[in-house]
């Protein structure tokens, strides 16, 4: 069976001008309890509705099975159960012999994933360092990412080497600067939800200019 993530689209719709085959709303948005959610589907063709892989949480209603067939204009009845941990992205897919369309149900968490840092701001001298951030998380160290990146938010490589985190502190070494001009940029620990948004924690680093 093919599995398909929340942040993958199957949408060919554009392509096709005389087959009718998508929902009016794309995604919808759940309470963390359980409940009944509803997609409007239009369409003039035979097609089949999927529940991904992964989104065994999501049922239709009143219907056994991952996968049922269907017919024409319909409003296309889902039922989930409660959420006991963080946040989740279902995916379900409308397919027919000449079209595809995703659809999504992101259901609330019973807990909302967290990441703060003891320490928002470091200067640093030119030759770098080595430096250690207590961080408050709920989160594992498999659940977290790393990366350092600049003022506007873009990814940088020549900064910092050795990221690690181990027992709630975040290790990092600055490298000696290049630059002749004094350096801002930011080293981010960071995950990425059910949802597909990033919870970060960022950590200023100001570093001084390299020797001349």
């Amino acid at each position: 069976m093919l599995a398909v993530s929340c942040s993958d689209i199957l949408d060919d719709a554009e392509y096709v001008d005389d087959i009718k085959l998508g929902a009016k709303e794309k995604v919808v948005e759940c309470p963390s309890g359980y409940g009944e959610c509803s997609f409007e589907v239009v369409s003039n063709c035979a097609y089949s509705a999927r529940i991904s892989e992964g989104s065994e949480w999501l049922s239709f209603t009143g219907k056994k099975g991952s996968e049922i067939e269907l017919r024409g204009r319909t409003t296309l009845s889902l039922s989930y159960t409660s959420n006991r941990g963080y946040r989740r992205c279902g995916v379900l897919v409308l397919s027919s012999a000449e079209r595809n369309d995703t659809l999504r149900v992101k259901q609330e968490g019973s807990y909302i994933q967290a990441i703060s840092a003891d320490i928002q701001q470091i200067d640093v001298p030119g030759e770098g360092g080595e430096y250690q951030v207590g961080i408050q998380t709920n989160l594992i160290k498999k659940d977290l990412k790393f990366e350092t990146v600049d003022m506007k938010g873009f990814p940088i490589i020549d900064k910092v080497d050795g990221y690690d985190f181990k027992d709630n502190i975040f290790s990092f070494r600055i490298l000696p600067s290049v630059s002749r001009d004094d350096k801002t940029f930011s080293v981010r620990i960071y995950t990425i939800d059910g949802w597909g948004e990033k919870i970060s924690a960022d950590i200023q680093i100001t570093q001084k200019a390299g020797r001349k």
